[in-house]
């Protein structure tokens, strides 16, 4: 869809405010995947900020944004929100899709990824999203936003799974990590509450280390609150995410449950959803991509798996098993309570041939020969140089192409109704 020039954007507010006389564009000027915004000034110098749909479907979510937007501004004011949000002060209609608003600018400047270093700026955060979730929503009746419970939520994510795994290209690692979550029922424990659904760094609007504002509310709903960590759990410094979960616990009300765990999920998700849309888009390149970084991803969990809620059981060496070490058995993984020989829970690895102690019986050996001790594996020839540089090793959280999976419609999905 071709976008509209700033100045284009300023004739829709002239059009929204008759009474006001705009003169020049000011910031923000930006384009999301939904909507087209840019800042203007009246003579008597007061700013507004013009946020237009680029759909049929943006604009009726930004008519439903006008009384949240209302409803949030009014708690702002008796000081339940601690941080602004947008004010409508006036909605206007355009023939290519459907509404426009108009609001009043909000103090400080927008938040951006080069921000996501600052551990100090990420305490703010915390604090702030912490004052969002503890609107309770039965002050946003109004606003008629989507409500899901915990229960959804959970069946929601089953039916990504169940989709990925229908593509044939989701490694077996990561799908049974992620059935793993999904059947732990303490991970699910969580009371739903008020987020803001699509938060990213430039939701936020600072001056200096203090987050001042926040801003595109179009698919705020009820829901889990560990939606609105996942873009920092993805995208920030460890230093600024920790900071912001610790300042989020202090602040919130309780209820969030394993918070952190769901975001990691949510975070892992989102490039199923990827995958998902590039499919339904029949867009090579992102299936492409998609495939290649939840390859890497099931490559980094491939050390980091808690053990401790599985049983090792001796079993017999994989013919197939190029990387094995000779003389060493190997030793099957079957998740606590399952069937040992269960195909879908059973991973197979190589023991380590020393330092590591393990309860395995061996079985009994016919040979007398056979020495106590296993013998040291043959070392592997270290690989040649190559005066080539190796190309950096893409992150399974961060998609270097212009879509961010983190901003994925989950239209090919099933679609739980709202409660």
């Amino acid at each position: 869809m071709n976008e509209r020039n700033p100045l284009t954007l300023a004739s829709l507010a002239v059009a929204a405010l008759p009474h006001a006389r705009i003169v020049g564009l000011r910031p923000p000027q930006y384009v999301t995947e939904d909507l087209e915004v840019t800042g203007v000034v009246d003579e008597e110098g007061n700013q507004y900020v013009v946020v237009a749909p680029r759909s049929s479907a943006a604009g009726a979510s930004l008519e439903a944004q006008y009384a949240l937007l209302m409803s949030l501004s009014h708690l702002h004011e008796k000081r339940e929100l601690i941080v602004e949000v947008p004010v409508p002060v006036a909605m206007g209609r355009t023939r290519r899709n459907g509404d426009v608003m108009v609001q009043q600018k909000m103090s400080g400047v927008s938040m951006s990824d080069a921000d996501l270093s600052n551990a100090a700026l990420g305490a703010s955060v915390g604090r702030a999203v912490a004052s969002l979730h503890g609107v309770h929503p039965r002050n946003l009746d109004n606003a008629g936003m989507p409500v899901y419970s915990a229960a959804q939520i959970r069946a929601r994510h089953r039916a990504t799974v169940k989709s990925a795994q229908e593509t044939g290209l989701l490694p077996r690692r990561l799908s049974m990590r992620w059935n793993r979550m999904l059947d732990d029922d303490e991970l699910w424990e969580f009371r739903p509450c008020t987020v803001h659904g699509d938060m990213e760094a430039e939701s936020f609007l600072i001056v200096g280390n203090v987050v001042m504002g926040m801003r595109d509310f179009s698919r705020a709903h009820v829901g889990d609150p560990a939606e609105d960590f996942a873009w920092a759990l993805a995208g920030a410094e460890d230093a600024f995410f920790t900071r912001m979960l610790d300042s989020y616990l202090l602040a919130a009300p309780e209820g969030a449950g394993r918070l952190e765990d769901r975001a990691q999920l949510i975070t892992e998700l989102n490039l199923a959803k990827w995958l998902l849309s590039g499919q339904a888009a029949e867009d090579q390149e992102i299936i492409s991509e998609a495939t290649q970084m939840l390859r890497d991803l099931a490559d980094q969990l491939d050390d980091s798996l808690d053990f401790e809620s599985f049983t090792p059981v001796a079993g017999q060496p994989l013919e197939d098993d190029e990387d094995k070490v000779p003389g060493v058995p190997i030793l099957r993984v079957v998740a606590e309570g399952d069937p040992a020989d269960s195909a879908e829970t059973m991973t197979e690895f190589t023991a380590e041939p020393s330092g590591v102690e393990t309860s395995v019986e061996t079985p009994a050996q016919e040979s007398s020969d056979i020495p106590a001790v296993l013998p040291e594996p043959a070392q592997r020839p270290e690989p040649e140089a190559t005066t080539e540089p190796a190309e950096p090793k893409k992150s399974a959280a961060q998609p270097d192409r212009k879509v961010n999976p983190d901003r994925v419609e989950t239209d090919v999905l099933p679609t739980l109704p709202p409660q």
